[in-house]
């Protein structure tokens, strides 16, 4: 289950996949409370992610033999620039607040300063100089057959920096913690009020400092 690069051929169902994967996800709810515009405002969202992630060569998908694609999962390298105001607004930001509400906007920039400082705090002076581990989604029927851990394993072999990444849900720990990750914080998300636990992999071992 070796991971691939994603291509235009195959976002559709990795935007797909993930949107349905994440539309129950405690912190999405809290940007975006419509139930009925959710899916919709995800796979938005996780388009203009997928796309920044293809440009540059960080995101990456599998696909079995028939053609469908089983996971999907972004792993940025450090020192990719921030998307900055002009950067949302060229990813349709606008046309966004129009489409999904300008509340939920505020919650998604809000949500995203959020986790960047907190990223500030955890980490010092490496923030910025760590890889980050977004999105990670494997089908449902695939999943349990190792598809997702097979697939993050071979891709963090070639991965020379520490990896970090967050999760809100407290059964993804024990499943990262099997692939080298250790929680390094606990914390409680102000938009939306829930746990979120900040998760690290050394490349060359070390604390966090």
């Amino acid at each position: 289950m070796k991971p691939q690069p994603l291509t235009e051929e195959h976002l559709p169902a990795a935007v797909a996949l993930a949107a349905a994967a994440f539309a129950n996800s405690i912190a999405y709810v809290s940007i975006c409370p419509d139930a009925d515009r959710r899916r919709e405002f995800l796979e938005w969202l996780f388009t203009v992610n997928a796309r920044r992630g293809m440009e540059h060569g960080y995101a990456r998908c599998v696909v079995d033999d028939e053609g469908e694609v089983i996971c999907f999962f972004l792993l940025e390298p450090p020192g990719i620039p921030k998307m900055g105001t002009w950067d949302m607004i060229r990813a349709g930001l606008l046309g966004a607040a129009w489409n999904f509400g300008y509340a939920s906007m505020r919650r998604l920039l809000a949500t995203k300063d959020y986790f960047e400082a907190s990223e500030r705090r955890v980490l010092g002076a490496r923030a910025g100089k760590v890889s980050r581990l977004n999105r990670l989604t494997v089908l449902p029927a695939r999943q349990g057959q190792g598809v997702g851990s097979t697939a993050l394993a071979a891709a963090l072999r070639d991965v020379d920096a520490p990896v970090m990444l967050e999760t809100q849900d407290s059964r993804n720990v024990a499943f990262y913690e099997r692939l080298g990750f250790a929680v390094v914080d606990e914390d409680t998300c102000p938009i939306g009020g829930y746990h979120t636990w900040s998760m690290l992999r050394e490349a060359c071992g070390g604390g966090v400092g």
